[in-house]
C-alpha cells in the first residue's frame, strides 16, 4: 500500500487526504455513536452495473417428495443471491443463521478474490464493509417477528456487535452467548486456553418476537422430573404469597384456612374434624404476620392434584407442581452461557467424517448447536436462511428437527462454491441426509430424514439498459419467478408466454408478447384458478383491466411488470 502512495505527487496526496477526511466527517455526522470504518469497494457490488443475476433451476439435482416442504440450495455469490431474495422473499424469512468468515488472518476470509492476512492495515474495514452490505439486505428479508443468529469469535465480535446495533438497533439485541466449543481449551492460545466462541442474536422487532424454552433431554427429565397420572411435574414455587403486596390487608379474599390430613396425604378448604388447620402466616421478628395464598379457594379445590404438601403435622406448607409448558415435553429457559457436550467442535468434524469418510472441512458447526438455536428462535413451520452455508449443517439440522417433531420447517442455503464445496460437500451431504446413507466411520446405516430439495444456480445476463437488454433479462427470469411463486410444473412454454403451476392448483403466467394472450385462459383447466401474471409490456399496451377481462374466469392475485420486478 505504501508503494502506491510513493507514486503519487504532492497535490494528489493532499487531495487523497481531503477526500478521506470528507468521507469520515460525513460518516461521523451520520452516526453520533457507533462503528466507523473506511468503506472498501467490493468487486461483486460493481458487477451489478453491467450484469443482472438470475436463478436457473438445476433440474438434474431435484430431490422430490410431494409430502415434504421444498428446500433450496443456491450456488452463487451470496451478495448477488441476497439481492435476488430481496425481490423474491422480502419480509418472508423467520430465522437467519450465519457462520461468516471470522477474519482470523489465516486464509479464512476472501475479499475481492484475495485472502485478507493479519498484516493488512484495512483488514477490519474490509470485513465490516463486506458484512454491512449483506446484513442490511438480510434485515429486509426478515419478517417483523424474525431473528438473526450469528456465530463469531474474538477477532470481530466487538465490531460485529456495533454493526448489528447500527443495522438492527441496539434495542433489538437479545443475547451475546459465549458458546463453549472446546471445554478442554485450546492450549495453543496465548495466556488463556480458549474454550468458546460467541453467538449473537438480534430480532427485527423485539416487540413482535417470541423465543422458546429448551426441551429437556431424557437424562435431565429423569434427574429433575417426576410423573403422576396427569403427566410430568417437578416442584415449583410456594403457594404462600410473600412481599409487600402479599399481606391479608391487601389480598383479603386470599386469606383463608386450609385443612390438611394428619399424614399429609390430602387437603381441603372446608373444615374436616381431626385435620390440621393451616393459615398463610409468616413469622417476622418473632411476630406472626397474616399474609395470603397465591391461589383462590376454588383453585385449591379444583387443582389439588397440582399441589405438593410439604412438612409434617401440624406445620404444613404447599408448593405448586410445575408442569411442562410446551406440548408434552418439559423445558427450561436457556442460559446465557451456552454449553452442552454436543456443541463440541470435534462433533461437527466427526459428523462429516461419518458422511464422507474424511475431514472435508475445518471446524464445521455441530448439528446439536444449530438444532438448539433453531428450537429457541424458530417454530415448526419456520423458513430459515443461511447465506454462509458451508457444509450445509443448517440444512441437515433442520431435516433432523422435522424428523424428530413432525415439523415442516424449510431452508434456503446459499454458498459460492469456493473450493467446490457446494459440488463436493453441501449438496452431497443434504442429499445423503434426505435419502439415508452408510456411516463411513461406524459402517452402520443411517436412517433417511426425508425432504425435498431443489438446487438453484446463479447465472448472469448482460445489462446494457436498452430495450433489447431488458427483453433478454426478462426472457431469463422464468426460473427466478417460479422460485418466488413456487410453481415449477410446466403447463405451456412458447415465444409468447409461459405457464407454470404447482400441486395446490396455483398458476404463474409470464407474458412476453401479447399477440396470443387470448389463448392462455383455455390452458388453465381448474375452474376459478388463482394465478399471478408477470408481463413484459413493451410491444403492446394491455392494461390491467383488459387482462382482467380476458381472464375473467380466473382469480388474478397480482399483476407484475417484469422490468419493475427485477429492478426494484
Amino acid at each position: 500500500m505504501n508503494e502506491d502512495y510513493k507514486k503519487l505527487n504532492n497535490d494528489d496526496l493532499i487531495q487523497l487526504l481531503k477526500d478521506r477526511d470528507s468521507k469520515l466527517n460525513k460518516i461521523s455526522k451520520q452516526i453520533p455513536y457507533g462503528l466507523v470504518w473506511e468503506d472498501k469497494d467490493e468487486t461483486v457490488v460493481s458487477d451489478f452495473h453491467t450484469k443482472t443475476p438470475v436463478i436457473k433451476i438445476n433440474k438434474s439435482k431435484d430431490i422430490e417428495d410431494k409430502n415434504q416442504p421444498t428446500n433450496y440450495l443456491i450456488e452463487g455469490e451470496n451478495l448477488h443471491v441476497l439481492k435476488i431474495l430481496e425481490t423474491t422473499h422480502s419480509e418472508s424469512i423467520d430465522v437467519i443463521y450465519i457462520d461468516p468468515p471470522y477474519n482470523t488472518g489465516n486464509k479464512d476470509f476472501i475479499f475481492n478474490d484475495e485472502y485478507v492476512d493479519k498484516e493488512d492495515l484495512f483488514r477490519h474495514s474490509k470485513w465490516v464493509s463486506f458484512m454491512e452490505k449483506r446484513l442490511k439486505i438480510a434485515k429486509t428479508l426478515l419478517k417483523p417477528s424474525g431473528k438473526i443468529i450469528v456465530s463469531i469469535d474474538d477477532n470481530e465480535v466487538f465490531n460485529l456487535k456495533l454493526l448489528l446495533d447500527q443495522i438492527f438497533n441496539e434495542n433489538n439485541f437479545i443475547a451475546c452467548l459465549p458458546t463453549v466449543m472446546n471445554l478442554k481449551g485450546n492450549q495453543d492460545q496465548f495466556a488463556f486456553a480458549g474454550t468458546h466462541e460467541y453467538t449473537l442474536i438480534y430480532t427485527k422487532d423485539k416487540n413482535k418476537s417470541q423465543f422458546n424454552d429448551m426441551p429437556l433431554n431424557e437424562q435431565e427429565i429423569k434427574e429433575d422430573w417426576k410423573e403422576d397420572e396427569f403427566g410430568l411435574w417437578k416442584e415449583g414455587r410456594y403457594l404462600k404469597f410473600t412481599g409487600k403486596n402479599a399481606s391479608r390487608e391487601k389480598q383479603p379474599t386470599l386469606y383463608f384456612p386450609v385443612w390438611v390430613k394428619k399424614d399429609g396425604t390430602d387437603l381441603s378448604t372446608k373444615e374436616v374434624k381431626g385435620w390440621d388447620k393451616v393459615l398463610p402466616i409468616t413469622i417476622k421478628g418473632g411476630k406472626p404476620q397474616e399474609m395470603s395464598w397465591s391461589w383462590s379457594k376454588k383453585k385449591f379445590e379444583e387443582e389439588k392434584f397440582n399441589i405438593i404438601i410439604k412438612g409434617s403435622s401440624p406445620d404444613w406448607s404447599f408448593k405448586k407442581k410445575q408442569r411442562p409448558n410446551i406440548g408434552e415435553v418439559p423445558s427450561k429457559r436457556p442460559k446465557s452461557l451456552f454449553y452442552k457436550p454436543e456443541y463440541s467442535s470435534t462433533n461437527g468434524a466427526t459428523q462429516l467424517e461419518g458422511i464422507f469418510g474424511d475431514r472435508v472441512f475445518d471446524y464445521p458447526k455441530p448439528l446439536g448447536l444449530i438444532e438448539d438455536l433453531l428450537l429457541i428462535c424458530g417454530n415448526k413451520d419456520s423458513l430459515i436462511l443461511d447465506f454462509f452455508a458451508g457444509t450445509g449443517t443448517t440444512g441437515h439440522a433442520i431435516l433432523n428437527l422435522n424428523k424428530n417433531d413432525d415439523g415442516c420447517r424449510k431452508f434456503i442455503l446459499v454458498s459460492n462454491n469456493e473450493n467446490k464445496i457446494v459440488e463436493n460437500v453441501t449438496y452431497s451431504r443434504i442429499s445423503k441426509a434426505i435419502n439415508g446413507y452408510k456411516n463411513r466411520t461406524t459402517n452402520k446405516n443411517v436412517e433417511k430424514l426425508g425432504g425435498a430439495l431443489k438446487k438453484l444456480d446463479i447465472h448472469y445476463v448482460e445489462n446494457e439498459n436498452t430495450d433489447y437488454s431488458n427483453y433478454e433479462i426478462s426472457k431469463n427470469l422464468s426460473d427466478t419467478i417460479c422460485f418466488k411463486e413456487e410453481t415449477y410444473e410446466v403447463v405451456k412454454k412458447n415465444n409468447y408466454f409461459e405457464i407454470y403451476k404447482n400441486e395446490k392448483g396455483k398458476y404463474t403466467v409470464i407474458i412476453f408478447d401479447f399477440s396470443d394472450i387470448e389463448k392462455i385462459p383455455s390452458l388453465i383447466k381448474e375452474k376459478d384458478a388463482e394465478l399471478t401474471i408477470y408481463k413484459y409490456q413493451l410491444a403492446a399496451d394491455y392494461d390491467e383491466y383488459v387482462i382482467e377481462e380476458i381472464f375473467q374466469n380466473n382469480t388474478i392475485t397480482d399483476q407484475i411488470d417484469i422490468p419493475a420486478f427485477y429492478t426494484q
